[in-house]
């Protein structure tokens, strides 16, 4: 199977590893970053990112899986609400979820 071992939300990347995890974010950060570390038996696949602000989807982003063992991320300009991130299968099966706040 397709599985998250980490996912955070955070105002950077840096080397491959999130910068500035956190759950709540002032809203001069500008973008925030949604990582994730993916551990996939079968390789080449995909996950999704589906970003969601104040309930609503106003994003999906489409991550190419590559390796065993990877990690990825996406970012999005954000504004103060609150904010979800649900890391998804191809399928749309969800396999975790972020959420965080903007102020």
């Amino acid at each position: 199977g397709l599985g998250v071992e980490k996912a955070v939300a955070a105002t950077g990347v840096k080397d491959h590893e999130p910068v500035g995890e956190a759950t709540e974010f002032n809203a001069s950060v500008g973008k925030v970053y949604c990582w994730t570390r993916v551990i996939a038996a079968t390789v080449p696949t995909t996950i999704k990112h589906v970003w969601y602000f104040d309930n609503q989807k106003v994003s999906e982003i489409s991550l190419d899986i590559k390796y065993p063992r990877t990690r990825t991320w996406s970012t999005k300009t954000v504004t103060a609400g609150s904010w979800r991130v649900d890391v998804t299968d191809e399928t749309g099966t969800v396999l975790t979820s972020v959420s965080f706040t903007v102020k």
